[in-house]
């Protein structure tokens, strides 16, 4: 285990993709986890990002030392390889620059 000081974004990004796997609380490294590919053990009870279990990138675990080692032994052990979710790809910056560029249009009752 490795802790470390505060880092910007792209080393933030540098260490998720080149690390053996991930334990955080953070639902955006959950996310970025399953993109780069690296196993994550996420201590909660519950995540809004329930995708990245279902596609075997993610573990939950509860604040225990003991459950963290057994979710993060299993992550270890379930390797790299999973389907990513839908839409999850190398295309979506440009998707979103695509959106932005034809202009935001407000949720219903929003404006």
């Amino acid at each position: 285990m490795r802790l470390s000081d505060p880092v910007g974004y792209l080393d933030m990004l540098a260490l998720q993709r080149d690390a053996a796997a991930i334990v955080t609380d953070s639902g955006g490294i959950q996310e970025e986890a399953c993109m780069v590919g690296t196993p994550c053990v996420t201590v909660r009870r519950n995540t809004e990002r329930a995708i990245t279990i279902a596609v075997g990138a993610n573990r939950l675990a509860a604040a225990d030392a003991n459950e963290i080692g057994s979710a993060l032994a299993e992550a270890l052990a379930g390797g790299r390889e999973w389907e990513r979710p839908e839409r999850w790809d190398a295309e979506v910056s440009g998707r979103v620059a695509e959106a932005l560029l034809g202009g935001v249009i407000p949720l219903v009752g929003c404006e």
